[in-house]
């Protein structure tokens, strides 16, 4: 927040209620563009806390909005008892995926998600006793 503009944004959910929250896109979908999603491949699963969307204003960037919003996300899925933080980065955006490293992200395998190709990156969380 700058005062009470929203400069940055982080979108996550609990993997295990992706079918769940999948229904109300894949309805809007058929509304409003005519496309049926039913068969896409899943992008999360139970276990982790998936990171949907991360935005942050473009006079903004480049002052660590980004990572603390990752850290943040992480903290979540702490609290949610969620073993750690996922997200799909497509291949062709090396800046995002360097962001996502910088904090911490790790490669842990392909996925292909709407026609293109992703990297599933995870984020471990730390639990101290």
């Amino acid at each position: 927040m700058d005062g009470q503009r929203v400069v940055g944004v982080s979108v996550s959910y609990d993997g295990s209620q992706l079918h769940e929250l999948r229904c109300a896109f894949i309805e809007a979908a058929k509304t409003y563009i005519g496309k049926d999603h039913t068969g896409m491949d899943d992008e999360t699963q139970a276990g982790e806390l998936y990171l949907d969307s991360l935005a942050v204003l473009p006079a903004y960037r480049r002052q660590g909005i980004a990572q603390r919003l990752l850290i943040a996300t992480r903290e979540r899925a702490h609290q949610l008892h969620l073993p750690r933080v996922g997200l799909l980065v497509d291949k062709g955006n090396p800046d995002g995926e360097a962001l996502y490293t910088k904090v911490g992200f790790v490669y842990l395998n392909d996925n292909l998600w709407g026609g293109h190709a992703m990297k599933h990156l995870v984020l471990p969380c730390q639990r101290n006793s």
